[in-house]
């Protein structure tokens, strides 16, 4: 049981530090985070038991209201609740983009991902979109999902924040299954999937790694459904990919990868950034510099 409450302890805090101020019990059974690494797979009726307990406890961790819980002087369960208000514009504004997504050539996978996949975002937030990409092609991937993006007017960038896509993290098709963090982990299992090709594996229910970190995660796994997709839009974007992979494909991928590292490294100036602010590599592109509220929430993690 001891370990049990830590564990939810813990969650709370993680999730806390992702600006989540509070979770349900289903949510806390579902992303219950393991202690140092090792997996811990209480019964919903164990998990249960520990919230009463620390809700009850005298000077006790725990507050909650209206079917959420937080950590004292920490979480607020309210703010969640009015946090749950600003999702429907925010989700319009998602799929609109997403729908031109699903058919830019190399795109395996359109994920919602950050605050607004998990009902948290606030007035200000942006939207995290996870863009899964075809291995050997995600360099490419990039620039032209930042175009589509672009031309739509929604795309992040400056001081255009609020209700804007954000296109953090790109990953191939190929490496999904590769041993990743306690944050990858958590990320993956918030995703909702909007679209996927039919040959590219579910990140969460394919990949072990997940379920060891996150036993119970898979139990929720969601999907923000896509709209009817175009058979000829799809094919279009087959024939264009063939195309591209017989005559510049290649070319341009080296070109896309030395364009972008070179304008990357130029801003960051000469800073050496944790592998959970910024991954570079053919396998993964994850932008969270110079702030990563998964490193934040890593650390305050280990902490408790």
């Amino acid at each position: 049981m001891e370990q049990t409450k830590q564990s939810i302890i813990s969650t709370l805090a993680y999730y806390h530090a992702l600006r989540v101020p509070a979770l349900t019990f289903p949510e806390i059974f579902y992303y219950l985070t393991p202690l140092d690494g090792v997996p811990h797979t209480p019964s919903f009726y164990m998990v249960k038991k520990a919230l009463d307990i620390l809700k009850k406890e005298k000077g006790g961790n725990l507050i909650s209201s209206g079917g959420y819980y937080a950590l004292v002087g920490l979480g607020n369960p309210q703010k969640r609740i009015e946090d749950m208000q600003n999702q429907a514009e925010k989700g319009a504004i998602f799929s609109r983009v997403a729908r031109l997504l699903l058919y830019v050539p190399y795109v395996r996978m359109v994920g919602l991902a950050g605050s607004l996949a998990i009902n948290s975002a606030r007035p200000e937030s942006d939207i995290d979109v996870l863009i899964v990409g075809r291995g050997g092609r995600i360099w490419t991937t990039r620039i032209l999902v930042t175009l589509v993006t672009h031309l739509t007017g929604k795309r992040r960038y400056g001081a255009h924040v609020t209700n804007r896509i954000c296109l953090n993290h790109y990953v191939a098709e190929n490496t999904l299954s590769e041993p990743r963090l306690i944050p990858l982990a958590h990320t993956y299992a918030q995703t909702l999937l909007y679209w996927r090709d039919k040959h590219t594996s579910d990140p969460l229910t394919s990949n072990p790694w997940i379920h060891h970190m996150l036993p119970n995660a898979h139990l929720m796994r969601s999907y923000v459904h896509a709209s009817a997709t175009s058979a000829t839009g799809l094919l279009g974007k087959r024939v264009v990919e063939k195309a591209l992979d017989y005559t510049v494909g290649p070319i341009l991928e080296y070109m896309a990868k030395k364009y972008q590292t070179r304008r990357i490294q130029k801003n960051l100036g000469g800073a050496h950034p944790d592998p959970l602010e910024l991954v570079l590599s053919d396998q993964e592109l994850r932008f969270h510099y110079p702030f990563s509220r998964s490193k934040d929430a890593f650390l305050t993690y280990k902490k408790t």
